[in-house]
């Protein structure tokens, strides 16, 4: 599924053109990345799921293919958590 996807099924909720849906779509993604990824701030909607963002310290590795040992650095990743409604017992 692609944007353009997303947008044509928002045409049963949304009374709007593929492009002014696309243009809402847009904007919550936009509003979620501010909040989430640039603000550290928690995004859960209910029957949805939640987006975090997961800190990884700081760690020793080792090359598999020389086997010399390196430093991993610090990342950022974004983290879903799917809700309760969206998992299935399948």
């Amino acid at each position: 599924m692609n944007l353009t996807d997303l947008a044509k099924l928002m045409q049963t909720d949304i009374n709007g053109t593929i492009k002014e849906n696309e243009d809402a779509a847009r904007a919550v993604f936009n509003a979620i990345q501010v909040g989430v990824w640039e603000n550290g701030e928690k995004f859960n909607m209910a029957g949805f799921g939640t987006f975090t963002v997961k800190v990884r310290a700081a760690r020793d590795g080792r090359n598999p293919s020389t086997g010399e040992s390196i430093r991993i650095q610090a990342k950022r990743s974004l983290n879903f958590k799917a809700s309760g409604k969206m998992k299935s017992d399948a």
